[in-house]
């Protein structure tokens, strides 16, 4: 089934066409207006974080290694950590979106890319060290040898998108694991998208500044839908 909070955003959407069809004389009243179900949970209840052991089963060397996944299960699943990015804007990377400034390498997310969910998804992220000890960079620099215009070419041919290629095959893999509840209404769902909310608690331990996490993550600063509201709503909190 649907998510309270997503029955809400087509609600809210409907409610904002009737609007303005009423504004232009199409109809009389609009019938959406002040419609919502009742969310009875914080959002960051409905999508668990994953804990520690899930981490350490997830990231287990003997399934989790370059020579048993292909490219892309490997290195979006690492940059899912070490970014906070949601699958898609990781998977649409091409290869000109990985860069060095100021001697510092990172990652731009661009809807020149591909699609992005809000205009504040655009941003660049400064590469996590461990990403650069563990090969991401000699990574780079062969699939730019080879031609590729994606970085991750082996993740494109879904008609969904690569971001929900990804997604489909983390969630047989964490299954498989035994990692998060076997099927829904078992639990807060454990997914691709946790790592965001792990990504959001790894800033706050870091006593990274409030504004800088923003950016980094993608949050706006401005309160609502797409504000600061979202981005506390991430995570377990301090």
């Amino acid at each position: 089934r649907m998510a309270p909070r997503t029955v809400n955003e087509r609600l809210q959407r409907l409610s904002s066409f009737f609007l303005w069809s009423v504004r232009h004389g199409y109809c009389s009243v609009n019938v959406f207006d002040g419609l919502k179900l009742r969310i009875s949970k914080r959002a960051s209840e409905e999508r668990a974080v994953f804990d520690n052991a899930d981490l350490q089963t997830l990231f287990d060397r003997q399934h989790f290694n370059r020579d048993r996944l292909k490219p892309f299960q490997y290195w979006c699943t690492l940059l899912a950590l070490f970014t906070g990015g949601r699958a898609g804007e990781i998977a649409q990377l091409r290869t000109c979106d990985v860069f060095e400034q100021d001697g510092i390498h990172a990652i731009r997310i661009t809807d020149e890319a591909g699609r992005l969910k809000t205009l504040s998804s655009r941003r660049e992220i400064p590469i996590h060290p461990a990403l650069i000890e563990n090969g991401f960079l000699e990574y780079v620099a062969s699939i730019r040898a080879d031609g590729h215009e994606q970085l991750f070419p082996d993740a494109h041919g879904n008609v969904n998108g690569a971001g929900d290629r990804v997604s489909r095959w983390f969630a047989h893999y964490r299954k498989r694991l035994g990692v998060g509840p076997a099927k829904k209404g078992d639990g807060p769902s454990k997914c691709f998208h946790s790592f965001r909310h792990c990504y959001r608690d790894a800033l706050r331990e870091a006593r990274i500044d409030h504004e800088i996490a923003l950016a980094l993550g993608g949050w706006a600063s401005g309160s609502g839908k797409d504000g600061s509201e979202t981005a506390a709503a991430y995570g377990r909190g301090y």
